[in-house]
């Protein structure tokens, strides 16, 4: 089946749910990102050309600044330059903030736009069934 992608006058692509994916190809682009950092990032975004994986592999990506800088704030480190990173870290919390909000910032901006996609391809999706 060929996905059909159609352009409203606004210019705004509306696609269909083929092209959308499902939630679980959302989840699992995620969860490869989460784990394997930027090359699961360049896995989901060469393999999945659905916009479920895309926004997964954006999240997943998020998430994982997120993990990395608490780890690094964290855990204690015996390498010498990642104690001198952890030092950098202690001395310049304002540029830890802001990289912890960068990737929460693109943590929700990833599941919004996916969410904002399913709307708008399945705008009854959210509305209740009555038989």
């Amino acid at each position: 089946m060929k996905a059909v992608v159609s352009t409203q006058s606004t210019g705004d692509l509306i696609a269909t749910s083929e092209a959308l994916g499902t939630d679980s190809v959302f989840i699992l682009c995620f969860l490869i990102c989460f784990l394997f950092n930027w090359l699961g990032y360049l896995i989901c975004f060469c393999l999945f050309t659905s916009v479920a994986a895309r926004c997964g592999a954006i999240s997943g990506i998020g998430l994982n600044l997120v993990k990395l800088l608490l780890i690094l704030k964290r855990c204690s480190f015996e390498n010498p330059q990642m104690v001198q990173a952890q030092e950098y870290m202690q001395l310049h919390e304002i540029q830890y903030m802001l990289l912890m909000s960068l990737g929460l910032l693109v943590l929700i901006f990833g599941v919004l736009r996916y969410n904002s996609a399913k709307t708008v391809v399945r705008p009854n999706l959210l509305l209740p069934r009555y038989m």
